[in-house]
């Protein structure tokens, strides 16, 4: 994406942002209004003209917006603070300009409703110091670069914006970002290493699986308790799918890896072919785990049975379905599939504008 067209939506975005604050309250400012007054398609001339509407655009809450915001600190409670009521975002873009590393991938504007001028005047000079602030460190995979200030006239004055460039990605987003993606191909290799290793030395196979495990075990315990304390109000709505997102048969398997002589403990002789396979069989289900979530994805989509889905995806978890959903990816990339967006059709005062 070319670097004048960065700066051009940097500037027009924040203009937006900057003239937002209306002081009026929010019985005076219907939805339908704020829905009219972003950029419509047309206001961004002819190197628009590929984008289609995002299912991102329509009234933006607080959550939306502290979601939305740069600053990854901002929160729906930042923002009631400083006043902000409700707003409105309108978005375009075009993932194919993207891939395609040419022309415009997106153009989006957006409105801010706000209690009083005040709140907006804040809010307005927060965003506009954003850009900056990103200069000088990255926030989300997110940096700026030749930041500068000027000033748009306007028929009452004029309102202030930044332009600058807009540089994507790092070595902290790459790390995540390729941790998550490369997931499947670590699951596999996990899976064959474990088995090759127990058929050349099943003592030695063991203590790495204990390791193996051990990592797992912790990982599992810090990301759920964490999740539960950022967000204890959707934990107390969701819990059950926090502790089993890993799926019933891998919490199993964290217990066993947890206390190894609990097989023994209840009369499984240690050198019976049976323990063999039931090892063997637990060293695959991280790359079975896979399959597992592929066949309950199929089941849901065939219409049958579909009082067996949900407890089957307590079985097998929301974990290895994401996974799933990881390899589909790589598989459909190596097809060459058709990459796009499913968006949301929006209708009403939305569609009247554009």
């Amino acid at each position: 994406m070319p670097a004048r067209t960065v700066r051009r939506l940097a500037a027009l975005g924040l203009t937006g942002l900057a003239a937002a604050g209306c002081g009026h309250s929010e019985k005076d400012v219907t939805a339908a209004q704020l829905a009219l007054m972003p950029l419509t398609k047309a206001a961004y001339g002819p190197v628009a003209d590929s984008l289609t509407i995002d299912s991102s655009s329509g009234v933006a809450d607080n959550a939306d917006a502290a979601r939305a915001d740069l600053d990854p600190t901002v929160t729906a409670a930042t923002l009631k603070k400083l006043g902000r009521m409700t707003g409105y975002a309108l978005d375009f873009s075009n993932i194919r300009a993207f891939t395609a590393r040419h022309g415009l991938v997106d153009a989006a504007s957006g409105v801010d409703l706000f209690e009083d001028a005040d709140g907006a005047a804040r809010y307005a000079a927060k965003q506009l110091a954003e850009p900056r602030q990103l200069e000088r460190r990255a926030a989300n995979g997110v940096s700026f670069r030749n930041v500068s200030s000027f000033r748009i006239p306007l028929e009452s004055g004029s309102a202030e914006a930044v332009s600058g460039e807009i540089r994507l990605g790092g070595l902290s987003f790459s790390l995540i970002w390729f941790s998550v993606a490369v997931v499947p191909l670590f699951i596999i290799a996990a899976s064959v290493g474990l088995i090759a290793l127990y058929l050349i030395d099943r003592e030695f196979s063991s203590d790495v699986f204990k390791t193996l495990w051990a990592i797992n075990v912790f990982t599992y315990l810090f990301i759920t308790l964490s999740s539960f304390s950022v967000d204890p109000q959707t934990s107390k709505r969701c819990w059950i799918e926090g502790l089993t997102f890993p799926g019933l048969i891998s919490l199993a398997i964290i217990v066993y890896a947890s206390y190894p002589p609990l097989l023994t403990g209840i009369g499984v002789d240690p050198a019976s072919a049976e323990l063999s396979i039931v090892i063997l069989a637990i060293y695959a289900w991280l790359s079975l785990s896979m399959l597992a979530a592929y066949g309950v994805r199929c089941l849901a989509r065939s219409g049958r049975f579909e009082v067996l889905v949900a407890p089957l995806l307590y079985i097998v978890g929301y974990g290895p379905l994401l996974t799933t959903m990881s390899a589909a990816s790589w598989v459909k990339e190596a097809r060459g599939a058709e990459m796009r967006w499913e968006k949301t059709e929006k209708t009403g005062k939305l569609g009247e504008v554009l």
